[in-house]
């Protein structure tokens, strides 16, 4: 039984400055997962999340998503997925997911709920308990139920081994025997063990989708082979991945030869020409220098873009054109937190987010339920819409969150 495991494709994205080349890269990163599924023969093509970059995504997106899994229907594979935050909309209407599933592309789905399929492939059964971002707290109370088969825990979260601040679950919260853990959500490779030996793994994003993602390492996609009694685990490289030079560099003269010396070798060894984000010390005549010949790189095809800043006294060179939907791979804001700030009620700020994050019929009866027993919360409530929410302001890793004055701005940002 082979599965491949991939996660955070984030089809539709066209991050970061919204280049067009950028959202075609992230389609053929898409496409070049269904090429390995093939090439490999697996059994079942597992997706971990976030398959969408939007819930609402462009019509040409539909079209590659249901023209390339069409290709894994065609060759028998099996297409498990689940839903990532992406995947959902804010307030109303269906996850394109649902879509997919409709028209036959997706063979399982969870996306509000989480289900226990038996997935019947080319070489036998496999069970998946399949746990998508809105019950993403439910994971500690999954359990294998397969005797006949391997089982797989399929899940959108973040580990605490990953995002110490405001994680999701950890490695102890985990349930143990299954015999795999696959998880999306954090955008690097990541490759853990449960107590008893369970492997617990993140591939990773599909491409970059900031510049602090960037790593020598690449991007990848895992295949498991789950034939035998210990899962054999192999991370596949992603080579359609458009390549980032990254540096901070002391003088004009090292950082035009330096990245002229990496991006010529890139594009000679059949790489994209690469992304350029750098940091260089001196006065702005440098920078225009630098600026001036990474230009002439451009136009000779061996740099795709390039950003170039001077280098300020304790300034990081961080994250570039960062949504707040796309902070937490490294660090994650802890959004109830800072709407508490904003409504003054730790309490009705919990209860904003949890209906606006997953809008149900469910989690708005539990807010009418509190507003009606609690003439406190109430009366906060009444003041909030009626006064305006006060402006506040976060910055993390290069993201920064604006809040409006009024009542109707604070649930645009609740909303994303």
């Amino acid at each position: 039984m082979l599965v491949l495991h991939v996660s955070d494709t984030h089809i539709g994205s066209s991050a970061p400055r919204s280049l067009p080349f950028r959202y075609r890269d992230v389609l053929e990163a898409f496409a070049e997962t269904i090429d390995i599924a093939v090439r490999e023969h697996v059994d079942v093509y597992l997706h971990a999340g976030d398959f969408f970059d939007k819930a609402y995504a462009p019509p040409d997106t539909y079209l590659v998503a249901i023209k390339q899994l069409k290709r894994l229907r065609d060759s028998g594979i099996r297409v498990v997925a689940i839903a990532g935050q992406h995947d959902l909309p804010r307030r109303y209407g269906m996850s394109p997911l649902v879509l997919l599933r409709e028209l036959g592309a997706v063979d399982h789905l969870a996306v509000t709920s989480i289900e226990r399929f038996i997935v019947r492939a080319r070489s036998g059964s496999l069970e998946v308990v399949a746990v998508p971002y809105p019950r993403r707290q439910g994971v500690r109370s999954a359990s294998r139920s397969f005797k006949e088969g391997p089982s797989i825990l399929l899940a959108h979260l973040l580990l605490k081994e990953v995002v110490p601040q405001n994680p999701d679950a950890s490695l102890e919260t985990l349930p143990q025997g299954f015999d795999y853990i696959a998880l999306g959500d954090y955008h690097g490779y990541r490759l853990f063990r449960l107590r008893d030996g369970t492997p617990v793994v993140y591939p990773g994003a599909t491409e970059v989708f900031r510049r602090d993602e960037w790593c020598e390492g690449g991007k990848s996609v895992v295949l498991v082979d789950l034939s035998k009694r210990e899962p054999e685990i192999q991370r596949i490289a992603l080579e359609s991945v458009r390549p980032w030079i990254v540096g901070r560099y002391s003088s004009a003269q090292e950082a035009i030869e330096d990245v002229r010396a990496r991006a010529t070798k890139l594009v000679s060894e059949g790489r994209k020409p690469p992304l350029v984000f750098i940091a260089v010390e001196g006065r702005r005549d440098y920078i225009a220098r630098v600026s001036y010949a990474l230009d002439a790189l451009r136009r000779e095809n061996l740099v795709a873009y390039y950003h170039v800043e001077p280098i300020r006294a304790g300034r990081e060179l961080v994250g570039d054109s960062v949504e707040i939907a796309s902070v937490g791979e490294s660090e994650k804001l802890d959004i109830p937190k800072l709407v508490a700030q904003v409504v003054g009620s730790e309490k009705l700020a919990k209860l904003l987010v949890e209906l606006i994050s997953s809008p149900s019929e469910q989690s708005a009866k539990r807010l009418i339920e509190e507003l009606k027993n609690d003439p406190q919360l109430l009366e906060e409530a009444k003041k909030l819409v009626l006064r305006g929410a006060r402006p506040v302001a976060a910055s993390r890793t290069g993201a920064r969150v604006r809040v409006s004055r009024s009542g109707k701005g604070l649930m645009r940002f609740l909303g994303g």
